[in-house]
């Protein structure tokens, strides 16, 4: 029973530390393509920079 329990814990674990990061970074994403969609101003290129940058960093 002991092992189940460790079982179930473990699979939730995973499932919510990186299962939130996959989330994450599909939302990055995202948010990257929306941005490349607009006219390359200063305020986009600075936006791009850090969603790249966070990305990288997960």
């Amino acid at each position: 029973k002991k092992i189940e329990f460790t079982k179930i814990s473990l699979k939730n674990w995973n499932q919510n530390c990186f299962g939130f990061c996959e989330e994450h970074l599909r939302v990055l994403e995202w948010k990257l393509l929306v941005i490349q969609n607009n006219p390359p101003t200063q305020e986009v290129l600075e936006e791009e920079a850090s969603i790249n940058l966070e990305i990288q960093e997960n």
